[in-house]
């Protein structure tokens, strides 16, 4: 937080009304002492300034506008009091109505360098919110002139707001949280802004300018004028593939949450099969541990249905999914999840499934040596729960599993590997509510004592019939 050090006293050489610069001096002086000071004392001397301005209007000179910005701006943290934050909007809501050109201005050159000062490191912090509500409120208030062709102004300010979007992103904070509800509160009041924002956020490019740009996408597709985007598409397609899919350095996790707007308002199914998703295949043959986290996001955050497509991505997480680096392994695993999640067709859910089974029994690819690489599969399987499939094809991958899967985890030698793939029969089974006759037959066998069954399967065995037998007292 500033303190009274940090700030440089107003120092005023004015000409005009005597009485009206020494009541503009005064005013300015007292602010400075009392801005850090108590709430009171504070709100005090933003009154007076407020009363000066009001008082002596036509006196006021460019110079102590650019004082008194100076004072809010460099304090934007310590306004957490309901009553200086009305006051300090009123005062600025003052300033920009009696001097607009000036006000705009100052604050526009100003307020660049205060955002980056109060997002450095992403780190909570209530000035966030406060600048967000100032910036909303220059905005708004001036857009008549921002809005124009020759406006730089706006191009600053809306600049501002997506550094100020994007802290919100990495920071899962309630500072954060109000940060976007003023933004979307001021969109919702004018509409009109969202166009223009993502009009200049397309021809710029960096993480500020895809997170505003993301925010007015949703926006838009939230109020039903998904149309205002189709100007638009091309670009944004364009972006997301250069500065997401095809990134060669791994972005952070804020970075990419900013981009999933777009991705999901801009990315039809012609942009996604023309363009992003060769764009993402090559990038996970050029250097999978950093593509597959660029490729969860992608298909995590698309509406687009993945059906189609399922078989031919599914082959390339499968390859990451038996990395020996644990990291790439668990995201492809992820990626796997994001993907099931948007393929509803039955048929194509079960050849995901027989392509995963015969992978991990060795029929296809050869045997998987490491036990790491078994478990992954076993997870690729417990991916398939995500699928929003009707009924029948929730019982037909159940059917699979105890037909399929449970001979391949008899034969698991590893024991926590063939626990995981029981857990994932049994997480199929759950999802589909139906019990196949297949399955009373392999716990037969398994808990007789004649097959060669661990300990431990036999009690995993128990453990399933438990679960998928509750209540059942014939089969009890």
């Amino acid at each position: 937080m500033a303190t009274s050090e940090d700030i440089d006293a107003p120092e005023l050489v004015l000409d005009g009304n005597v009485n009206a610069m020494n009541d503009l001096k005064a005013a300015a002086r007292c602010l400075h002492e009392n801005i850090l000071a108590t709430p009171r004392l504070r709100l005090a001397a933003l009154e007076d300034v407020s009363d000066v301005i009001a008082s002596h209007a036509e006196a006021v000179p460019s110079p102590l506008i650019k004082i008194v910005l100076q004072l809010l701006f460099s304090t934007a943290s310590v306004y957490k009091d309901k009553g200086s934050q009305q006051e300090v909007v009123g005062l600025l809501s003052t300033l920009l109505e009696r001097f607009p050109d000036a006000t705009l201005e100052y604050a526009s050159s100003m307020l660049p360098q205060v955002t980056e000062k109060h997002t450095r490191g992403y780190r909570a912090d209530y000035g966030q919110v406060a600048l967000m509500t100032w910036l909303c409120d220059i905005v708004a208030q001036c857009k008549s002139v921002l809005l124009s062709d020759e406006a730089d102004a706006f191009q600053a300010l809306a600049h501002c707001q997506g550094q100020l979007l994007l802290a919100s992103q990495a920071t899962a904070s309630r500072q954060g949280a109000r940060v976007l509800r003023v933004f979307t509160r001021s969109c919702q009041e004018h509409p009109e802004l969202l166009e223009a924002y993502l009009k200049t956020a397309v021809v710029n490019k960096d993480d500020a300018w895809m997170a505003l740009a993301s925010q007015a996408c949703e926006l838009l597709a939230s109020s039903d004028r998904l149309t205002a985007v189709e100007p638009f598409k091309a670009a944004l397609v364009e972006r997301i593939e250069q500065e997401v899919v095809t990134s060669k350095v791994a972005l952070a996790a804020h970075t990419l949450r900013a981009s999933e707007g777009v991705i999901a308002q801009a990315v039809d199914t012609n942009a996604f099969e023309t363009c992003l998703l060769p764009a993402a295949q090559r990038a996970m043959k050029r250097s999978p541990e950093v593509a597959v986290t660029h490729f969860r996001t992608l298909l995590s955050a698309t509406t687009v249905e993945l059906s189609k497509y399922a078989s031919e991505i599914l082959d390339t997480l499968i390859a990451s999914a038996l990395s020996s680096k644990p990291e790439q392994a668990a995201m492809a695993v992820a990626s796997t999840q994001a993907l099931m999640a948007q393929v509803s067709s039955a048929t194509t859910a079960s050849e995901c499934f027989a392509v995963i089974i015969n992978r991990v029994s060795g029929k296809t690819g050869g045997k998987i040596g490491s036990w790491e690489g078994r478990q992954n599969m076993f997870r690729l399987v417990q991916a398939l729960t995500a699928c929003p499939l009707p009924s029948s094809g929730k019982s037909k991958l159940a059917s699979q599993a105890c037909s399929d899967l449970l001979p391949v985890c008899s034969k698991e030698a590893h024991d926590e590997t063939q626990l995981l793939g029981l857990t994932s029969v049994k997480m199929l089974l759950q999802a589909s509510k139906t019990v196949p006759e297949s399955l009373a037959k392999w716990l037969k066998s398994t808990l007789d004592g004649k097959a060669s069954a661990s300990i431990a399967m036999r009690v995993a065995a128990l453990e399933l019939a438990a679960v998928v037998y509750q209540g059942d007292s014939s089969a009890e």
